[in-house]
């Protein structure tokens, strides 16, 4: 699940990119008003694909893919949440876009990603003390278990 999601973020976050400088995938996003985005929605798009990533980093975290400690655990929880809302909060507002583009298929997608982050904020996770840190700390619970 986490991977799925993850993967969803970053491509969306490229198609933010990819708006953000320039390309005319504008009938897609932000209302669907313009074709090439103006400057200052340009700069929204950055802004956006930026969360999109620490969106990918949350998700993946709060899976255990990443290396972390105890507090960024619970900061992964919470913020796997957040993303929860965020995604049921982003369906809303295509749903309500202007844009066929956004109302079928970017509402779609977050509604997707959505579900995957309930998954992903559902499922238990090793935490840091319980997971091995280091090869040296992995032998020593290969030993104890035996071969």
């Amino acid at each position: 699940m986490a991977l799925a999601a993850s993967t969803g973020f970053s491509g969306v976050a490229l198609f933010q990119i990819a708006l953000a400088f320039g390309a005319p995938l504008g009938a897609a996003a932000w209302g669907g008003t313009e074709t090439v985005l103006s400057p200052e929605r340009r700069g929204s798009s950055g802004v956006a694909a930026l969360i999109l990533l620490l969106a990918a980093l949350t998700v993946c975290g709060r899976a255990g893919m990443l290396k972390t400690t105890r507090g960024w655990m619970r900061l992964f929880r919470v913020g796997a949440w957040v993303l929860v809302v965020q995604m049921a909060l982003n369906t809303l507002a295509n749903l309500a876009s202007p844009s066929p583009w956004e109302r079928n298929v970017m509402s779609a997608l977050t509604l997707m990603l959505g579900a995957l982050c309930v998954g992903v904020a559902r499922s238990p996770v090793a935490s840091p003390a319980t997971r091995p840190s280091d090869g040296r700390e992995w032998r020593r619970v290969r030993r104890a278990r035996g071969p």
